[in-house]
């Protein structure tokens, strides 16, 4: 699954045009994948309309989600990300968002996706698009609390809380609180977790100071 991520990079950095045969998570091209797309966007006609492929491909990636066909997901994915490159402003500020929400998506369910390729894939991300930044490294935070990643949770936490993009940085103050309430939170439940066992380790020492009296009474 690490392709993907590898992928993701090639297309935003390359500015030659998406090529119309499709790599997949095994390093394999099919062309017929985007063959297929076109034909069914246009009937059989051979037309290529750029919205209309990308529109289908998205219906494509969504069908096969709700079906829990993962890798399916995934190689439809390798061609959705060419709307990274499309002409309409709109749908191109639109698409990182788009992007993210499908492949966290398929990254967390997909069985042979892991931890590393799931933080390679946020980073790259984060960077696509500033208004996705805290958003993202939120959303990333609470998949590394869910794998008891906690100190690498708080980092992501503490550098969304820190992020400013100019007058960006204002429409994102929902979204700062919300980072620096589950930072709070998190950091509450490490202070309460090493307090127990503080507490636990107290009452060890407590229970064999007693015992080693008590012998030495009896003796």
């Amino acid at each position: 699954m690490s392709d993907f991520s590898e992928e993701l990079t090639k297309t935003i950095s390359e500015d030659d045009q998406v090529e119309t045969s499709v790599l997949i998570g095994t390093g394999m091209y099919f062309p017929w994948l985007q063959k297929h797309l076109e034909t069914v966007v246009t009937g059989g006609k051979k037309k290529k309309d750029f919205a209309q492929t990308t529109s289908a491909c998205l219906n494509f990636i969504q069908e096969a989600l709700l079906k829990h066909e993962w890798q399916q997901a995934t190689e439809y994915m390798y061609s959705y990300l060419q709307t990274l490159k499309d002409s309409d402003t709109y749908k191109k500020h639109a698409a990182p968002e788009v992007i993210w929400r499908l492949g966290s998506e398929i990254l967390f369910y997909h069985p042979k996706s892991n931890v590393e390729t799931f933080n390679t894939f946020a980073d790259r991300m984060k960077n696509i698009g500033v208004l996705n930044y805290v958003k993202i490294s939120l959303q990333h935070a609470l998949y590394l609390m869910h794998h008891g990643m906690l100190e690498d949770a708080n980092r992501n936490l503490s550098q969304a809380e820190t992020w400013r993009y100019g007058e960006k940085s204002s429409s994102q103050e929902i979204l700062i609180n919300l980072v620096q309430a589950y930072k709070g939170l998190l950091q509450y439940y490490t202070w309460s977790k090493k307090k127990a066992e503080l507490s636990k380790l107290g009452e060890n020492d407590y229970a064999y100071s007693s015992a080693t009296q008590s012998m030495l009474s009896d003796s």
